[in-house]
Parts: structure tokens; sequence; C-alpha cells
């Protein structure tokens, strides 16, 4: 079993349970990311917090990766002013395996690889984020265990309502299922936490797909 540590960056992050000051939000992908892991069995988790610094950004990138075969970062990985995740993990010699995914929610993703260590760069909003560790993260882990590489199970059902949309980017849509049928839920903001725990899937929706009628099938990721 890999050992697995989350560096979370940000200075506008503040602790759940305290004031929060002018421009601050409260840190959620640390613990929603700990207990997504602990429902795949990995207990043993570090989670290291830094702020938007580059040098400090690099050198806790370096620490963790020194001890650790999986490393999982939130935010900091887009192209604004603060985000030092990027070329931190170039300076220390990760090597860029794929960066930007045709995909909503979770299109600034980034994977790399130095020696055998792995890293996801995760986006920092937190739909964003836990949509891309269940599609890919669990993947990678199973893989990296010698078990399942397929990830989590997929299967195919009506849709309850007409779904019509812009092509352009595949969609990870949060939906419920119940019986032969699945529901997109509302709430799909990459922000928004509560429609995950609404949901028991995720609806794909290939890139190029801007029609589906009521009671066509779709493919559906089950969530733990």
């Amino acid at each position: 079993r890999p050992k697995v540590a989350i560096l979370i960056t940000g200075n506008e992050l503040a602790q759940a349970g305290m004031p929060l000051k002018h421009g601050q939000i409260y840190e959620s992908n640390a613990v929603m990311l700990q207990a997504a892991l602990q429902s795949f069995g990995f207990a043993d988790v570090e989670i290291v917090a830094v702020k938007d610094d580059f040098q400090s950004t690099k050198v806790q990138l370096q620490n963790l990766l020194a001890n650790c075969d999986v490393l999982l970062c939130s935010g900091g990985i887009s192209v604004g002013d603060y985000d030092f995740v990027g070329s931190a993990l170039r300076e220390i010699g990760v090597e860029e395996v794929f960066y930007k995914v045709l995909q909503k929610p979770g299109k600034p993703l980034f994977f790399g690889k130095k020696n055998d260590k792995i890293v996801f760069a995760l986006p920092g909003n937190p739909a964003a984020a836990l949509t891309c560790f269940y599609v890919y993260v669990v993947k990678a882990l199973s893989i990296n265990m010698g078990k399942n590489p397929n990830g989590l199970p997929r299967t195919r059902k009506k849709l309850s309502a007409p779904l019509y949309r812009k092509a352009g980017l595949a969609q990870f849509l949060k939906a419920q299922i119940s019986g032969d049928e699945v529901e997109i839920l509302e709430g799909q903001s990459s922000a928004m936490l509560h429609t995950f725990a609404q949901s028991n899937a995720l609806v794909y929706v290939p890139r190029q797909v801007e029609r589906i009628e009521k009671n066509e099938f779709v493919e559906c990721i089950l969530l733990k």
C-alpha cells in the first residue's frame, strides 16, 4: 500500500472553527481528501499546509516527496499570480505527464512523476478536486497496489430527465442512482460540496455530446 501525503496551498484558507478574517474561506479540501482516502483504506495520511510562496512551496514539496509514494496537492496549479505549485514541481525535477484536461469540473489537473513517485496537483475548488480524486487518483492507487486498473466500477442507467448542454468539455455530473434510473442533481458548481453529499454516482458526458433524452442510457461511475 503506497504512502500518501497531501499538500494544501492558499493564503486565504482558515481552519474550521476559527473566525474568518476579511478575504478568508474555510479550508475543506484536506479533510475531504483525507476522508475519501480513509474510505479506501488509507488511514495514515500526512497533511501539510503552505502559504502562497514559491520557496516555501518548493521546500514542502521536496520534504513530502522524500517520504511518500503518492502526493496530492490542493490548489496553486492554475496560472494566477499566487499559483506556485506547477513551477515548484518543475524546479524539483517532477516530470509533467499531462497538465489540463478537456473536462468539467477539474480542467486544471496536473499529473507528474519523479522516479517511482507520482504527483497529482488537484484543482482548488472542492468539488473539482474530489471529482479528479474519484476519476484519476483512485485508479492510480489501484494500479500502484497491483489491483483493478479500471478504477471505480461503472454501469449504465437510464437518464430520468433530458439533458441539454453546450459541447466542448467532457463532464462528470454528480447524480443519484435509484433502481434503473439516474437523476442528475442540481448544484453542479465546482465550488459546491453539498451535492456530493447527496450523490452516489458521477454521470459521464463525452465532450461532443449536446443532447441526451430522457430514458437514454448514460455511463455512471459508482461512488463509495
